[in-house]
């Protein structure tokens, strides 16, 4: 059964955490946000910006092996990360929507995999909206419509897509008057202030029957808990 997860882990000392992000989580995709700047040998891809790792969070006797593909920002609250254990079909990165009224350096591009998921060719995006501090409410939800749209352009003609990550705003309000497209939210707030602000969005109706996964306790250093999607 596929499982993406999504985590805004609140800067790069958390990949401390990792090896027990990925033990408790067990992703196929694990999409993180605020990662900062990872040490580990990454080398380049071919998509500009984006730099590639292969990691054993685990031990030599018990592995657990994931793909990094990392886009880097000097700013920690700017960097975004998709783990893999399932090598990617495809990668890219969205450039940021342009927003009118919105500085372009509060403006996160997406990347983005294709990747075998339970034998079809998902593409998935993550991305992290533009914060209340830098961003009213409809500019916050027209970059996510424009994050989500990208997404669904990136995928091959048919094939299924979702896109997540911290949406900065809740999905009622993010696709209000939306037939066309839904979301799967956690059972529980995402944020420490009592938000639902990270959730998947793929397409209405769905391609498949994606369900939440609970993790609300993992006691993790970030103001964000991971939320999980299995199909």
């Amino acid at each position: 059964m596929p499982r993406v997860v999504s985590w805004n882990m609140l800067g790069g000392g958390n990949w401390t955490y990792m090896r027990q992000m990925l033990t408790a989580t067990d992703p196929d995709v694990l999409c993180v946000q605020e990662c900062g700047q990872a040490l580990y040998n990454f080398t380049p891809t071919g998509v500009a910006g984006v730099q590639q790792a292969l990691v054993n969070f685990g031990t030599a006797d018990s592995p657990l092996v994931y793909e990094i593909y990392h886009w880097a920002n000097p700013s920690t609250q700017y960097s975004l990360a998709i783990l893999t254990r399932i090598t990617p079909t495809n990668l890219f990165l969205n450039a940021a929507p342009a927003i009118a009224g919105v500085g372009a350096g509060a403006l996160r591009p997406i990347l983005g995999i294709g990747v075998n998921l339970a034998g079809a060719n998902w593409t998935i995006g993550n991305l992290h909206a533009p914060s209340v501090f830098s961003a009213t409410g409809p500019q916050i939800v027209a970059y996510g419509q424009a994050a989500y749209a990208g997404v669904a352009a990136a995928a091959p003609m048919g094939a299924p897509w979702a896109c997540l990550g911290d949406w900065n705003t809740s999905s009622a309000a993010l696709l209000a008057g939306i037939a066309g497209n839904a979301a799967v939210n956690a059972p529980y707030a995402t944020h420490q202030g009592g938000y639902a602000i990270d959730y998947l969005v793929t397409t209405n109706p769905m391609p498949a029957a994606i369900n939440p996964v609970g993790y609300s306790n993992l006691p993790f250093a970030a103001d964000h808990v991971p939320v999980a999607f299995q199909w």
